[in-house]
């Protein structure tokens, strides 16, 4: 897990693969709730979906993740970012 040091915030990144087209993220899925990719409600179930997992890195972000909630606002403290990766290239792109 990466922390902004100039912010404080918890950074996360998605690596995505970078074609022609640029750099896809996941749509959301009506059936199971799952929200858009790197949104903030896809950023809001995340907790959900790490503590309910059996792996222990799920359960290590899951607890990395709580100490990053902001009780007052009810969200989380971060940047999202996603990396698009292919064979010749590497794109970094910040979201809001």
């Amino acid at each position: 897990m990466l922390v902004n040091n100039k912010t404080g915030q918890l950074v996360i990144v998605e690596v995505k693969p970078l074609t022609d087209k640029g750099i896809k993220l996941s749509s959301g899925n009506e059936k199971t709730g799952l929200p858009d990719q790197m949104t903030d409600a896809w950023i809001a179930h995340a907790p959900e979906r790490l503590e309910e997992s059996k792996s222990p890195a799920a359960q290590a972000t899951f607890a990395k993740l709580q100490e990053y909630y902001d009780e007052g606002t009810k969200t989380y403290n971060v940047q999202k970012a996603v990396i698009g990766v292919n064979s010749n290239d590497v794109k970094l792109v910040m979201l809001k």
